[in-house]
Formats: structure tokens, C-alpha cells, sequence
């Protein structure tokens, strides 16, 4: 959601007509993200790192209306992509702590299909909000709402370390 509007939130948001430049600095905290995440992964464990990104991305969004200076985008631009990329860099080792290897390309592609509807819809309702409210205010809670969601179910969670083969559920086999 934040990606697919960075340009129009500056312009909204801060007045900022070069806020496409904004798109430059989430890449590299995103790719800064995918590294550090990964890394911290392996000290902390990934689920304790899933909810930091949830947890923090939701605080990021629930404040990002208030970002009315171009510094204060950056901070939340920063925030936003280290996120993004942290949780991309967990998402597939989880999804083989979880679920193991022998069905790893099948089962990551469920998730990862999921994020694609989320990357399709998410930029839709900020949007549709935005064309209905002339403010991104209700995109953000709505997405910070879901991020707490996200955070509530990940605390249900027990972590893992590693399945043996016969106790993975494979859902495609069903």
C-alpha cells in the first residue's frame, strides 16, 4: 500500500512534489531490510522477529498520517521498508520451520501468492479511501489493524525449529 502511493502521500502528506524519491529510499531500506532480517532471524528466532515487524509497521502506519514533514516521511519510509524487507526475508524460513522442505516450493507459494493478493488490494483500498476521503488517515488504521491482527495470531504460535517429514501437512496433496 505504502509503495504503490509514496509519490501521492508526499504530495498529500508534505507538499513534496519530489517525493518520488521516495521510492529510491524504500528500495534500499528494503533490500538493508531482507539483510538485517534475515540476520536477526537467526539470533532472535523468526517468529519473535514477526511480531517486531508487525508490531512496529503497525505503529509505523497508525503514526504515518501525522508525517506531515519530509522528515518526518523519511522516518516512516525507513521504518516501512526495513519492515517490508525483514518479513520477506522471514516469510520463507518460517514457511520451512513450519512445514519442512519436502513440499517447500508448493507451500511458500500459497504464501506468497497471498502477499501477491495483498500487494494487489492493499494499494486498491488506499485508494478508494483516498478518492473518498481526500486523506490516506482510514488506509492506515485499516492496515494497522490488520498488522495487530497479524501480531494477536503470531502469539498463538508456538516457534519451531524443525518437523520431520512425516508429521508436515502438505495441502495441495488434499
Amino acid at each position: 500500500m505504502i509503495i504503490g502511493h509514496l509519490t501521492s502521500i508526499a504530495h498529500l502528506q508534505a507538499g513534496w512534489e519530489s517525493g518520488y524519491l521516495l521510492i529510491l529510499l524504500i528500495a534500499v531500506c528494503n533490500a538493508l531490510g531482507r539483510i538485517l532480517g534475515g540476520a536477526l532471524s537467526d539470533r532472535i528466532g523468526r517468529l519473535f522477529l514477526m511480531r517486531i515487524v508487525f508490531i512496529s509497521q503497525a505503529i509505523n502506519l497508525a503514526l504515518f498520517f501525522s508525517y506531515r514533514s519530509i522528515p518526518a516521511l523519511l522516518f516512516g519510509v525507513v521504518i516501512a521498508g526495513l519492515n517490508y524487507g525483514a518479513s520477506s526475508s522471514a516469510f520463507p524460513a518460517i514457511t520451512a520451520d513450519y512445514y519442512g522442505l519436502k513440499h517447500f516450493g508448493a507451500n511458500f507459494g500459497l504464501l506468497y501468492m497471498a502477499w501477491g493478493l495483498a500487494g494487489i488490494f492493499g494499494p486498491l483500498m488506499a485508494g478508494w479511501v483516498v478518492d473518498h476521503t481526500g486523506r490516506y488517515d482510514g488506509a492506515y488504521l485499516l492496515a494497522a489493524v490488520m498488522l495487530l491482527i497479524a501480531a494477536t495470531i503470531s502469539f498463538t504460535l508456538k516457534e519451531k525449529k524443525h518437523l520431520d517429514e512425516e508429521e508436515i501437512p502438505f495441502y495441495a496433496d488434499l
